[in-house]
């Protein structure tokens, strides 16, 4: 074994060492290290999964809870935008000049819940503007139904000199003769990360294309969903912090707000990592100062039973901690080491001069009387 070997351990020079002085195949992830976990992963890319969606109405909603609807959203396209440009001739040279906006439809899918919840609202918005739905219906006993003559639909009033029912198609009035405000007053979408949000507010948004699913014998693994494409009128950005409030989103009654149990302290095994064996030492000195002997107790045996129950051994799960964190670390480590050995001896740049120290550093003093350089 050689001096090095023996000096920093068998693993230094393997992946360790690589991970320092570089292989062929092997790169420096500094530049995604600086770009992605700076700043709190500030420029960390934003994850899919993490959104809301909040429909506020200008009319009253039968449910007493219309943010429940968002909460049973399954996914929503962001507002996208066609810009019409004409090309005009300047003497010759080509101008681009924008002539209108165009916003692209939004398509929205939801879950068809067993309480009917979104059906609903779809109706309630199909009743709210159109008068087709307006009249009761009444099965004939021969179709199965009750009875009734179900001449509202079925009846045939082509030769009769009135309508009895004349409304139909579109209706822009209210009972009272007043005229209707939109069903939508906005869809807000907010979508989260790190504790903030971002927020896409369409105004005055209709309805464009409403889609139910298909029921199909085959798909036995398959689930029920309704879609459904609006247009709006304008675009709204904003952003902010979660912890404000965002309309509908974590409410006690349908999400579980407890912190997750991969995030308690003692919940994993590892040494140096999250929720590991450093944190619940920390947790649990905390709990000790503040009186909370009970919660002490828990968060060792937490970690004690992980520990036990882990797939590997302690030795091995402190290595690879570890080992981890040294390929994280040196890198950075052995750099400002560098920068250091170079202050102390500068390069004398080729010219056989001494090359001058950065501004508010002492050059160090000649050893033996003897000069730098």
């Amino acid at each position: 074994m050689g001096f090095f070997d023996s000096l920093l351990g068998d693993d230094f020079f393997g992946d360790v060492g690589d991970g320092v002085f570089g292989t062929d195949y092997l790169k420096d992830f500094t530049h995604a290290k600086k770009l992605f976990r700076s700043d709190a992963y500030a420029l960390a890319p934003n994850q899919k999964f993490l959104f809301h969606v909040f429909f506020t109405l200008n009319v009253p909603y039968p449910s007493s809870d219309s943010g429940l609807v968002g909460a049973l959203v399954k996914s929503v396209q962001l507002p996208s935008y066609s810009i019409d440009t004409k090309e005009y001739i300047q003497y010759n040279r080509k101008r681009n000049v924008h002539n209108k906006i165009e916003y692209r439809p939004v398509d929205i899918k939801l879950h068809d819940d067993s309480s009917d919840t979104v059906r609903s609202l779809w109706y309630n918005y199909y009743s709210y503007y159109f008068a087709d739905s307006d009249y009761a219906y009444d099965s004939p006993v021969n179709n199965g139904g009750p009875q009734g003559n179900g001449m509202a639909y079925n009846g045939r009033d082509i030769y009769k000199p009135e309508w009895t029912h004349p409304a139909w198609g579109m209706s822009t009035k209210s009972a009272s003769g007043s005229v209707k405000p939109p069903f939508f007053k906005n869809i807000k979408i907010y979508g989260m990360s790190r504790g903030n949000y971002i927020l896409y507010t369409l105004v005055n948004p209709v309805i464009t294309e409403w889609r139910h699913d298909t029921y199909d014998y085959a798909q036995a693994d398959g689930i029920m969903e309704h879609s459904m494409s609006v247009k709006y009128e304008a675009v709204k950005y904003s952003k902010g912090k979660v912890s404000d409030g965002i309309p509908g989103f974590a409410e006690p009654q349908r999400y579980d707000t407890s912190p997750s149990p991969l995030g308690k302290p003692g919940s994993t095994a590892s040494v140096l990592g999250q929720a590991g064996l450093v944190d619940s030492g920390l947790s649990a000195l905390d709990d000790l100062a503040n009186g909370n002997i009970l919660g002490a107790i828990k968060t060792v045996g937490t970690q004690y039973r992980t520990f036990e129950n882990a797939d590997m051994s302690f030795k091995d799960i402190v290595r690879d901690d570890v080992l981890t964190e040294a390929r994280n670390q040196l890198p950075g480590v052995v750099n400002n080491l560098g920068r250091q050995v170079g202050d102390l001896f500068p390069s004398n740049n080729g010219t056989g001069t001494v090359s001058t120290p950065p501004a508010g550093r002492v050059r160090p003093t000649p050893i033996n009387g003897g000069t730098n350089g």
